[in-house]
C-alpha cells in the first residue's frame, strides 16, 4: 500500500478576533506530520502536491473573553483555495453568553483538489475582542492547540488506500 499525502498541523498561538465581521486567516504555526504537501507557516497556507479527493478536518478551541457584554458572538469558519472562497465551506458556531466560555468546534470537508492548489483557513466573528481561538496550557497536561488541521488524500493512483 502506498503512503498517501497527508498533513497534521496546529496553532499553538491564541488568536483573538480583532475586528467584527472581518475575516482573519487562521494562524498555523506548528507542523506535526507531513508527507507530500507543503505548509508555509509564514503565510499559514498549505500547498497540495497531487490531484485528488482530500479529507480535511479542522478543530478549533473556541474561547470567550471575560466579559459581561450582552453581545453573543457568532464565529464563522471557511476555507479558501487559491485565494477564492470554496463554495459551501462556511460553517457557523454561536458562542455562549456566559463568562469565559470555552468549547471545541470541529468541521470536516471533502475537497476535490489539484496540484499546486493553495488552501487557507479563515475565521470571523460578529463581535470583536470577545471571541478567540485559544491555545490552552495546563500544568502537567498536554497543550490544547487553538486550531488543529488534518488533511488526507483519500486515494492514490485510483486505489482506495484509506478510509
Amino acid at each position: 500500500m502506498a503512503i498517501v499525502p497527508f498533513l497534521h498541523a496546529v496553532s499553538n498561538v491564541t488568536q483573538t478576533i480583532t475586528t467584527a465581521n472581518t475575516p482573519q486567516k487562521v494562524d498555523i504555526d506548528t507542523q506535526i506530520m507531513i508527507n507530500d504537501m507543503a505548509l508555509d507557516t509564514a503565510t499559514d497556507e498549505v500547498t497540495i502536491a497531487e490531484d485528488g479527493i482530500y479529507y480535511v478536518s479542522i478543530t478549533a478551541q473556541v474561547g470567550r473573553e471575560d466579559s459581561c457584554a450582552d453581545d453573543i458572538p457568532n464565529l464563522r469558519f471557511f476555507v479558501k483555495n487559491n485565494g477564492a472562497d470554496i463554495l459551501s465551506s462556511g460553517s457557523f458556531i454561536n458562542v455562549n453568553r456566559h463568562r469565559e466560555t470555552k468549547g471545541t468546534y470541529t468541521k470536516d470537508y471533502l475537497l476535490d483538489l489539484s496540484v499546486d492548489d493553495v488552501l487557507s483557513f479563515w475565521v470571523s466573528s460578529s463581535v470583536d475582542a470577545l471571541t478567540k481561538l485559544e491555545h490552552i496550557v495546563q500544568a502537567g497536561e498536554p497543550d490544547i492547540p487553538a486550531f488543529n488541521l488534518v488533511i488526507l488524500k483519500l486515494s492514490q493512483d485510483g486505489e482506495s488506500d484509506c478510509l
